[in-house]
């Protein structure tokens, strides 16, 4: 959940809370060395770097098997996205190991200039720090994992890009500058953290984040252009700068694993490899966009050699939205590192979740996944009502048609639902997704482990995290087997509920048996006769007996105390029927046929009128026929067949709208339907008490 703090242009918002803050979060300890290399610690030759390589994760990203590209024309020799406004201004990340926070920043910014959803844009990177390493509980109690920090100074850890964007993707971010400023000082020891501060500042929220492959360099270039930046890694030592020509390049030796991280935001395929302090031979770098400083290389920015070892595997692009889209974000994968797990071309995997927000009903808008295959289909299906928790698509679909697509890249993908899903509070729905490729589908967990001195621990409760057994026709819980879950997420918004039949069998809102059921089912006059999917059977086209109309009057009469007497042989003691028949012949209202009452005897039509008429009259009303109103008696072609003892109670219903002919007759001796008798009930309380 989330507080309305943004503007599109300009991100002027109002956080003098954020401001006032500030004054203790970020004050100096005492004791603190005010030194060069504590302000610059990259300018040591020991320096040790802020960016944590998971080689295992990021190592896997994939080579596309061709080229798709995020453009469809030929790449220039050189790009420099400052050139065309898609770069923010260069940050500093001071004596503190954020550059991680900083890309993953700079990343994110450029794609929203690019994208022209801002004209300027500046996140706080102190919020992704804070929250990458920090536990807290999820508004709409998700989260079972566990983090804990076992650091003594989180501004002096390494992190990387895949983490941060986790933390994004958790709403738990992106924020202004303002809301969380980045300190003078690469301390943060006052930070106090909660739900409200962790989730309530968001302004934005991450819906995709590609994961390109470096060797794919054709792709990374196209991404520069089309958002501005990617971020990338690579192992830094000063010695391997020049600072003259701001290029850098390591050698044809180095096998050092990356410890910075940076934005690419341009190349030029020209750039001479003399500007290197060794020669790299070949020609052609990378523009850099760096978080020292304006300072340091080209008012912030670099260059380093194409054929550098060190540059990390894996580029992100980072795409977020305006956090006004959703209300609501379902999830259960708080941890920022992932497990990987394999299927063979095909596997169907699904998250189940409760509604539960602060309105009565939300509507699913969109759903996301993450993913370490490129190039995958998917198809996406919302089941509700679900009955059995473990049988994730045993609900009722909710899509029209299944979403489907292909992914480009690997990633973090989220899919705009084309059509708006809408679940009552407290109900269960499930997202199913069926992601296909040639060769192994590698999904992504939460996982267990510890990283940048912060323990992680996933823990998955039962039917949260499912997947389908192709083998066995049957659904396992994945989740609660293997203690993980499934980065599979759904994001609604507050809605209400359009009005609903509460009848399986009678769907027509506008029929004349809906009209007359709805009234006398919501006033507790007449109920159904069972449920099916949670829904009344009303049977508006079953007969009515006679102790079913007796039991309606007396409902409505508000079943007031009898003595039970042995009047009618059928008529026991203690039936559902007994109270209302004992009243109804106490009163005047019905007789009996001899000794029996005939309750499953189907009531007529002049039956009922005339038990209408007996009502009336033990109501005190006005039961006399109302010359020249309503249909004539005698122009029904079948009166005669009325009962002499009939004859004035249908004349009276007719004149006062309770009885209107069925089909233009009278139909005195046909059964009466339950609808017939609902609208009969209704149009004689509309007549004398409305």
């Amino acid at each position: 959940m989330r507080k309305n703090l943004k503007t599109r242009i300009g991100w002027k918002l109002s956080v003098a809370l954020a401001g006032i803050l500030a004054v203790s979060v970020f004050a100096l300890p005492a004791g603190n060395v005010n030194a060069e290399e504590e302000e610059k610690p990259w300018m040591s030759d020991d320096y040790v770097g802020g960016y944590y390589y998971d080689k295992e994760e990021e190592e896997a990203t994939p080579v596309l098997s061709g080229s798709a590209g995020l453009l469809r024309f030929g790449l220039p020799d050189s790009y420099d996205a400052r050139e065309h406004g898609q770069v923010t201004s260069v940050k500093d990340q001071g004596g503190t190991e954020s550059c991680w926070a900083f890309a993953t920043s700079a990343a994110m910014e450029s794609a929203l200039l690019s994208r022209g959803i801002y004209a300027d844009v500046n996140t706080s990177e102190l919020h992704t720090v804070r929250y990458t390493f920090t536990q807290v509980d999820d508004p709409l109690g998700g989260f079972n994992d566990e983090i804990s920090y076992k650091g003594t100074n989180r501004m002096k850890q390494p992190c990387n890009v895949i983490a941060a964007y986790h933390t994004l993707a958790g709403w738990r971010g992106a924020v202004d500058e303002a809301y969380a400023p980045f300190p003078d000082t690469p301390y943060d020891n006052d930070f106090s953290p909660s739900t409200e501060d962790a989730f309530s500042g968001d302004v934005l929220h991450l819906h995709t984040a590609y994961r390109i492959n470096t060797e794919s360099t054709d792709d990374v270039k196209k991404a520069i252009m089309d958002y501005g930046a990617v971020t990338a890694n690579f192992y830094w030592k000063r010695s391997f700068y020049n600072s003259s020509t701001w290029a850098y390049y390591s050698g044809p030796d180095n096998i050092q694993s990356s410890n910075h991280a940076i934005c690419f935001v341009g190349w030029d395929d020209n750039f001479s490899r003399t500007n290197f302090n060794i020669d790299p031979g070949m020609d052609g770098a990378w523009l850099i966009k760096n978080s020292w400083g304006t300072d340091e290389g080209d008012e912030g920015f670099q260059w380093i050699s194409y054929a550098e070892k060190s540059i990390g595997s894996t580029c992100c692009v980072i795409l977020a939205e305006p956090a006004d889209d959703y209300e609501y974000c379902y999830q259960y994968d708080e941890t920022n590192i992932s497990n990987i797990y394999r299927a063979s071309e095909e596997v169907t995997l699904a998250n189940i979740f409760q509604v539960k927000g602060d309105e009565q009903a939300e509507e699913v808008k969109a759903v996301s996944f993450e993913l370490l295959s490129a190039e995958t289909s998917y198809e996406i299906q919302i089941y509700g009502k679900l009955k059995d928790l473990s049988n994730p698509s045993g609900g009722v679909p909710m899509l029209s048609t299944p979403v489907t697509g292909v992914t480009t890249y690997a990633g973090y993908y989220t899919v705009d639902l084309p059509e708006g899903i809408k679940l009552k509070k407290g109900s269960y729905f499930s997202v199913v997704i069926t992601l296909k490729k040639d060769g192994d589908v590698r999904y992504l967990t939460d996982c267990s482990d510890t990283a940048f001195q912060t323990v992680y621990t996933a823990h998955a409760s039962e039917f949260q995290s499912m997947r389908y057994n192709k083998t066995t026709g049957k659904w396992q819980d994945f989740g609660k087997n293997n203690d993980v879950n499934l980065r599979i997420k759904a994001f609604t918004a507050k809605t209400e509920m359009p009005e609903e039949s509460p009848f399986s069998d009678i769907t027509d809102m506008n029929s004349w048996q809906y009209k007359a059921a709805k009234f006398v089912y919501d006033k507790g006059i007449m109920g159904g006769k069972g449920m099916v999917d949670d829904k009344v059977v009303f049977a508006p086209n079953a007969p009515l007996t006679r102790s079913e109309f007796v039991r309606v009057l007396y409902n409505y009469e508000g079943t007031p105390a009898v003595t039970y007497r042995p009047v009618f042989t059928d008529v026991p003691e203690g039936k559902w029927f007994t109270n209302g028949i004992m009243w109804a012949e106490e009163n005047g209202i019905v007789k009996g046929k001899g000794s029996i009452f005939d309750v499953s005897g189907n009531a007529t039509r002049e039956e009922l009128a005339v038990m209408f008429i007996h009502y009336g009259q033990y109501k005190g009303y006005d039961v006399s026929v109302k010359e020249g109103e309503g249909p004539d008696y005698d122009s029904f072609t079948d009166k005669d067949l009325v009962s002499s003892w009939a004859v004035n109670s249908f004349k009276w219903a007719l004149s006062r709208g309770i009885m209107t002919g069925k089909n233009g007759k009278l139909d005195p001796k046909g059964k009466a339907t339950r609808a017939e008798c609902a609208t009969m009930i209704k149009n004689f309380i509309q007549a004398y008490t409305e």
